[in-house]
Order: C-alpha cells, then structure tokens, then sequence
C-alpha cells in the first residue's frame, strides 16, 4: 500500500490577462499544462509533453529557467503556467514561464485482488481525467490533511493480459479527520501496463461524488 503524507496543490494564482486600472490589456496566451521536466540546459529548462490522447509530443524551453534540485528533480510531473513566445497554443518551441506547482505522481501498480480491497473508502470530488501519452492526469478536490493517506493507481493484476485490463484509484484518509477540500492535480505513468501488446485500453475504476460514473474508458487510438 503506498502511503503519503497529502500536500494540497492549487492551480497557479496568477492572473491569464488583465484589462484594470493596474495596467494595459493583455492579450497573451496563458497556457496551464501537466508536463514532464526534462532537465537543464545551458538555455535553460526543458519540458515534454502530450497534450491528450496521442497527440504529438510537445517540447518547451524557458530560457533562463533554473530549478533547486532539491525541489524539482529530472523526469519530475509538474503543473506549469507560461505563454509560447511565438503565441501558438500547443507547438514546441520557446515559453515565457511564469509558475509552477508540484503534481502527485507515482506509477502504476499491479496488485491482487486483496492488495486492491478498501480501494473506495474515501471518495474524492473529481473535476476531471485525460491520459495524455502514457499518463493518466486528474485534476480533483480531496479533503486536506497533514495526515498519511493512501493514494494510489492500482492495476488488478487478474486483469493485466485482458485487452482492456480494470485499474482502480485508491483514496483512504486511514482515519484522519474530513477537513476542507483543496484541489490537487496527480499524474500517473501508465506504462507498466499500456505498452503490454495485448492492451487495447484500460477501465478506471473512481469513487467519484461529483459526477457519480464508476468507471471511465481510455482506448488506445493507434
């Protein structure tokens, strides 16, 4: 079971454009993102990722951009905030970044049926869930706690050689008190099962109170 103390991760406060008495109007494209950090440059920080689905990779490089190691390691999932310089929306290329927030991310894990029980105990408030490549992205308000909680993707391992194996998202507050909700964005590799040649797709399995749907379908597309 993978235990973790939460942090709670909100979307970057910074204002997309802005037309007050502050300031003149902008017109910039302010562009949110869950990428993948790929490391530093001598030009700075680069980024990789696929917007949804398979759609083509996308490579972004913020000049002038260096992260604390300690803070933002290599093949890391980040939420980031920027504006393409060439202002053209999802096109690799420079980006004047303006923010980051760190992403829960882990992998995915092939369970048994028991290691997969009590996967439902505490549901969460889902926004939304894309895959983009090999990773599935939820964007969701769990209740806040400085507690350990288990929070994980689990793949039912009598399912793994299925063409659409059943993958469940366990969410257990293991006891800690119901708090405030706080949005937080995770991010999961779904490699260990998506590359297996006899997947065609995978079924997520939510305990979801906001749009009440059990279970969602993401069919690979070629």
């Amino acid at each position: 079971m993978k235990l973790f103390k939460a942090v709670i991760l909100s979307l970057i406060a910074i204002v997309a454009t802005s037309c007050g008495d502050s300031g003149p109007y902008s017109d910039k494209i302010a562009l949110y993102d869950i990428v993948t950090f790929d490391g530093q440059t001598d030009q700075g920080a680069k980024f990789s990722f696929q917007q949804v689905d398979d759609s083509p990779v996308i490579e972004l490089l913020a000049p002038g951009v260096v992260f604390d190691e300690q803070k933002v390691r290599k093949n890391q999932r980040l939420l980031i905030g920027y504006y393409p310089v060439s202002g053209k929306a999802y096109e690799s290329g420079e980006i004047d970044f303006f923010g980051y927030s760190q992403v829960y991310h882990n992998e995915a894990m092939v369970r048994t049926d028991k290691q997969i029980v009590g996967w439902d105990k505490t549901p969460v408030y889902l926004n939304s869930m894309w895959r983009s490549g090999n990773f599935l992205n939820m964007n969701l308000l769990i209740d806040h706690s400085n507690q350990t909680r288990r929070m994980e993707l689990l793949v039912d391992q009598s399912t793994l050689n299925d063409p659409m194996p059943h993958i469940y998202f366990a969410h257990d507050l293991l006891g800690s008190p119901q708090s405030y909700s706080s949005q937080t964005y995770a991010s999961f590799d779904l490699s260990r099962v998506w590359n297996l040649e006899t997947c065609e797709g995978v079924i997520v399995h939510i305990n979801d109170s906001n749009f009440q749907k059990e279970t969602y379908q993401f069919v690979k597309t070629h």
